[in-house]
């Protein structure tokens, strides 16, 4: 049975990593700890607990602009949750087939020049999984009147393949299989502007494509506000609606999804940042088979703090999720990097 999208909020989405002269490697982890149904029908769970850890490396940028950057992720899913249901009706437990360590891997080329600036990134599944995956993006931006308006623009394409599992059509009774392997494709354009010393506005547009549902469109607006040389204000707001044109093809219905976070951070020093946020997801759903429309509204509540070394960095952040129906999850993790 399909499961609600999972959905996350980036803190601290205008801040990239710094360009550096030497070789950067980055390790990082995470674990959650999920509680109760992330989805819009009320059923018991188990308490759920998932750990993965990346490592990635980073070139010094070539004087042609050229900078290549490799990560490795190791993900230990719970999946005693994911239930799939065979053809005769009855359901069974992901986990009861599969309980490994699932690796990930990607290799991204960024060039830049100037005001122009590309990158390409690939990513793939590196052992088996239950959810083989490849997923090829490029992207490209520009910037424009002395670097402070930006221009970017992506384009992605992938694959995916899912456990054979089936379903009951509630328009005709029948059973039906899902599709083994999902073809999806993205496309994106924002623009960001610094509108004073102290403010700057990104808008974002996006539409993603998915084989087994209907095309989705988002807008979103981010904002970042300095209130003094110590004190940052973050706020960025989203909306994703499925289209209704297109025809479903499972028993799920129209996804709809608004949301919003406001996050605060201080320089507590000159090289220790603090920061707090609250987010609040709503995501809908619209069956029209069963005349039937479920709602689902999560709170998040997000910690961070970052220190910067000479030549190093860390971090450890905690966020919590805590919805209407029940359920809950809280994600761990740390962060540290160093160049050489």
């Amino acid at each position: 049975m399909q499961r609600l999208r999972s959905v996350g909020f980036i803190l601290f989405f205008l801040t990239g990593p710094a360009h550096t002269a030497g070789t950067q490697v980055q390790v990082s982890t995470l674990t959650t700890q999920t509680a109760g149904q992330a989805s819009v029908e009320k059923k018991p769970t188990e308490n759920l607990t998932g750990q993965s850890y990346a490592l990635e490396i980073s070139s010094p940028r070539l004087k042609s602009g050229l900078q290549i950057t490799a990560s490795y992720r190791q993900i230990k899913n719970d999946y005693s949750n994911y239930l799939i249901q065979e053809e005769n009706g009855r359901e069974k437990k992901l986990s009861s087939t599969f309980d490994q360590v699932e690796s990930q891997g990607s290799v991204s080329a960024d060039f830049s020049f100037q005001n122009l600036s590309a990158n390409l990134t690939a990513d793939t599944s590196l052992n088996p999984t239950p959810f083989p995956s490849r997923f090829f993006q490029f992207s490209q931006t520009t910037q424009l009147n002395h670097q402070l308006t930006e221009i970017r623009w992506n384009l992605g394409s992938g694959q995916m393949k899912q456990p054979l599992s089936y379903f009951t059509d509630v328009r005709t009774g029948e059973r039906k299989q899902r599709p083994e392997q999902l073809d999806f494709r993205t496309y994106g354009v924002s623009a960001e502007q610094v509108v004073s010393e102290s403010m700057r506005v990104q808008f974002l547009l996006d539409m993603n494509q998915r084989s087994d549902r209907p095309s989705a469109t988002g807008v979103q607006i981010k904002s970042a506000y300095a209130l003094s040389d110590r004190d940052f204000l973050r706020f960025h707001v989203l909306r994703r609606q499925e289209s209704r044109q297109d025809r479903l093809q499972d028993d799920r219905g129209y996804f709809d999804l608004s949301g919003g976070e406001l996050s605060y951070s201080r320089y507590i020093t000159y090289d220790l940042v603090g920061s707090a946020g609250y987010g609040l997801i709503v995501e809908k759903e619209d069956q029209p088979a069963r005349f039937r429309k479920d709602q689902m509204a999560t709170d998040v509540y997000s910690l961070k703090i970052d220190y910067q070394g000479m030549k190093w960095k860390g971090g450890l952040s905690y966020q919590k999720m805590e919805s209407n129906l029940e359920y809950a999850s809280a994600i761990y993790g740390g962060q540290f990097s160093w160049v050489f």
